[in-house]
């Protein structure tokens, strides 16, 4: 478990006994016309790349218009923090249940708004709520000749290098959306299974429904004011918000010791050695 997803349940839980409801922004962006579960792997210790690493399952919902991308159950713990916060407190105080709520929090959201032209993301770090805006940015790609059938589904492969990594992708034409993982789309056909060179990064479509029903969803249950700021800065704060130590992190809030004490967060930095799906930003 990252301890840093421990240190934003604990904030939450603090924000949730201080409040009876939190301020929530929830609208409808478009009609879902395909919804995709997809598992991304991530290496989180580059040296030991069979050894350290993690799965979780991210969402896609999509439409004409826009779509979003987000982890279901990060979306269920701030929702339930925001709406009944005192039912969230009484959940988390059992150990079992704040583990595993604190192993699925992951707090990206990344919407695209194609009649807009723009991506807005929305992440959580440096114990901040943040957002930025950027134009959309479509990777070139270059279709190969190789084809694969995967899942009974048959895909042709594709290229491209892209934001500091070059990325492989497997799409369906069979499935007309030119949607995928995280920011990497365009293609003629929905990406299947997507994946860096180096091994760091992987998508793999568990679950598609087509015509699910229902909307995209824009939604931010984020207790405290979300600042904004610009892509490249927030990647190197971001990075830089992984070698704090959880020590150095804890004496900054107001987390009750007894609290601390009950879930057994450790006070020792935690080795993260990985970087991020986009590596084009300044490094120290």
């Amino acid at each position: 478990m990252h301890l840093k997803n421990i240190i934003a349940i604990l904030l939450t839980l603090i924000s949730a006994g201080s409040v009876t409801a939190q301020e929530y922004e929830e609208r409808v962006l478009d009609s879902c016309f395909i919804e995709v579960v997809y598992q991304r792997m991530r290496v989180t210790d580059t040296l030991k790349p069979k050894d350290d690493y993690e799965l979780h399952d991210l969402t896609l919902r999509a439409g004409n218009k826009a779509s979003a991308m987000y982890s279901a159950e990060g979306k269920t713990i701030d929702s339930l923090s925001a709406r009944e916060p005192k039912v969230f407190l009484a959940i988390m105080m059992d150990r079992q249940r704040f583990r595993e709520f604190a192993d699925k929090n992951q707090h990206t959201v990344i919407y695209k708004l194609k009649e807009e032209g723009k991506t807005l993301t929305h992440d959580r770090f440096d114990l901040t709520n943040w957002k930025y805006e950027e134009s959309i940015d479509t990777p070139r790609w270059e279709i190969t000749d190789s084809v694969m059938v995967i899942d009974g589904i048959n895909c042709a492969k594709a290229t491209a290098d892209y934001r500091g990594r070059k990325w492989t992708a497997w799409f369906a034409p069979e499935i007309p959306f030119n949607e995928g993982p995280w920011k990497l789309w365009g293609l003629p056909g929905l990406i299947v299974r997507a994946y860096d060179s180096r091994g760091h990064y992987r998508f793999e479509a568990k679950s598609i429904s087509v015509m699910p029903g229902g909307y995209v969803d824009y939604f931010d249950y984020s207790a405290r004011r979300r600042l904004r700021t610009e892509r490249l800065r927030a990647l190197k704060e971001k990075r830089k918000d992984l070698q704090v130590s959880i020590a150095a992190q804890m004496r900054q809030t107001q987390i009750p010791k007894e609290i601390i004490d009950k879930v057994n967060v450790p006070k020792t930095l935690e080795h993260r050695n990985y970087d991020f799906e986009e590596t084009d930003y300044p490094h120290e």
